[in-house]
């Protein structure tokens, strides 16, 4: 059986990366980012981003559009979480 995820969306003045990843390892009880392969630079859709955290690793798709404020709505679709043997 497939393990799902819960998606999330949340609302940022910015698309920095380094906003996404906090609000990512945050969400999903990650610890905190450490690298990943993801620099958005618009308003579209991302897949296969890879975040790698001090608890563990997550893979994602992510779309950012942006609200009528001028400010940015990121959905974020994991389909892989991996935690550290310890935490489990």
């Amino acid at each position: 059986m497939k393990r799902t995820y819960d998606n999330f969306e949340f609302i940022s003045d910015t698309m920095n990366y380094s906003t996404i990843e906090s609000e990512v390892s945050n969400y999903y009880n990650l610890g905190f980012p450490e690298s990943s392969n993801f620099m958005p630079d618009k308003i579209g859709r991302y897949g296969d981003c890879t975040l790698l955290t001090t608890n563990g690793l997550i893979n994602f798709s992510m779309t950012i559009g942006q609200s009528k404020e001028g400010k940015y709505i990121i959905s974020v679709m994991p389909y892989n979480i991996k935690y550290l043997k310890w935490l489990n």
